[in-house]
């Protein structure tokens, strides 16, 4: 029997990791695929195919101080060579956290293994560990693969999960764990790819790049739109509402603005919610030409019909940093070019001035404003020949029926 044991954060719960609501329906060449989310699932439990069965967990797993491994022993050791004893076990306590992810991770397999010997699964099947982010749910996978020696474990890495330099204490715990447990880590852009063999050279896991992809029906697909000469250029964004992401730099650029008539709509919710909208109502609350608005978290599909119905023009992300932006995916899918930071896998996704205008990694307000008056200013053919490119590269590097397909294929390898 062939199956998939996929380790998530939360999904199918709640509205995050939301690109695995396309995946998870080519899982059709597994007879049986088990979902086990480690998080708080908050939220209503989200539609999956009929051969996926999710394990909800019922408590928090306990922290256990009395689990030393030698995997972790060496977890610490490896952190007093990089950072010292005083960083280690004084100012960041580095320690504790590589403590309490062990711990927990240890449980978490401990528990998931306990489940899947109740559902019959043998040592003998076709089995693939599946994690889909490279921290807490990959060291989850490793520690229970130690229990299906002939099982294949890969993870997903995407962009918090792969570049330390995001972290707070500039450490992701385990990455040696995780490099020698993995047969397979998957980057989802070549930049990850590239980082992966930069930063930590030859490691024994084989690194193999796979997109993620979105599906877009033909009826999402409108002929682009010209603005027309003084018409209004519509702007959208989509993005969590939390700091990572830069938002406050769109209202700066358009707080600049007094010549153009835009409207502007940000699907997504977060933590600055509260203090961009106040930022948004000081900054904007005098321009007659500045219409916004705060749309809050919607479904991928919900955004698919916004795009087919609005016709926005151009699709605007700022991050500081990123992976490879699904949002970017489905506006070229319905061919709306993009704007954005050259950061992560976006070199990527954005060919300057063929599908949309590539950003410094640093734009600030001024130059962002720019962009947006340097794209309102082109004429209807070269509008239109920027949104036909950006269907084009979609076609090319983001259609989940080829990437999702090619995906599966590996893991069946």
């Amino acid at each position: 029997m062939k199956r998939m044991i996929l380790i998530t954060t939360d999904f199918p719960y709640g509205a995050g990791e939301s690109f695995l609501e396309t995946e998870v329906s080519y899982y059709t060449e597994f007879d049986r695929v088990h979902i086990f989310p480690i998080g708080h699932h908050a939220g209503k439990m989200r539609a999956v195919p009929a051969n996926v069965a999710v394990y909800k967990k019922k408590k928090e797993a306990k922290v256990h101080s009395n689990v030393y491994h030698w995997d972790l022993i060496r977890e610490l050791w490896y952190c007093v060579q990089r950072r010292g004893w005083n960083e280690t076990f004084l100012k960041t306590h580095l320690y504790r956290r590589a403590i309490d992810y062990y711990s927990r991770a240890y449980h978490e397999a401990d528990r998931i293994n306990k489940l899947l010997k109740e559902q019959g699964v043998q040592k003998s099947d076709h089995i693939v560990i599946y994690s889909y982010w490279m921290h807490m749910p990959a060291i989850v996978a490793v520690i229970l693969s130690h229990k299906y020696p002939h099982a294949k474990c890969v993870t997903r890495c995407h962009g918090g999960d792969l570049y330390e330099e995001r972290d707070k204490d500039l450490y992701l715990p385990f990455r040696k764990l995780i490099f020698e447990g993995m047969d397979v880590i998957i980057p989802i852009s070549n930049n990850g790819k590239q980082y992966l063999r930069e930063r930590y050279g030859k490691i024994r896991a084989e690194i193999r790049m796979c997109r993620l992809g979105v599906n877009i029906d033909v009826n999402d697909l409108t002929p682009a739109i010209w603005w027309g000469e003084n018409g209004i250029l519509r702007l959208v964004s989509s993005s969590n509402l939390i700091p990572v992401k830069r938002i406050e730099r769109i209202v700066g650029a358009l707080s600049q603005i007094y010549d153009i008539p835009i409207v502007w709509k940000h699907f997504g919710d977060g933590e600055s919610e509260k203090k961009l909208k106040e930022l948004c109502e000081k900054l904007l609350s005098g321009h007659d030409n500045i219409k916004w608005q705060f749309m809050g978290r919607v479904t991928n599909r919900e955004m698919l019909e916004y795009y087919a119905k609005e016709k926005p023009h151009v699709l605007i992300n700022v991050s500081e940093s990123e992976g490879l932006p699904v949002s970017m995916m489905e506006a070229m899918g319905c061919g709306i070019p993009v704007m954005g930071t050259n950061v992560g896998g976006v070199g990527e996704i954005i060919i300057d001035k063929r599908n949309g205008y590539l950003l410094n990694a640093n734009a600030d307000s001024g130059t962002i404003a720019a962009a947006i008056g340097k794209f309102y200013c082109q004429s209807e053919q070269e509008y239109k020949a920027m949104s036909r490119y950006a269907r084009k590269m979609y076609d090319r590097r983001y259609n989940a029926n080829v990437n999702y397909g090619r995906f599966v294929d590996m893991l069946l390898e």
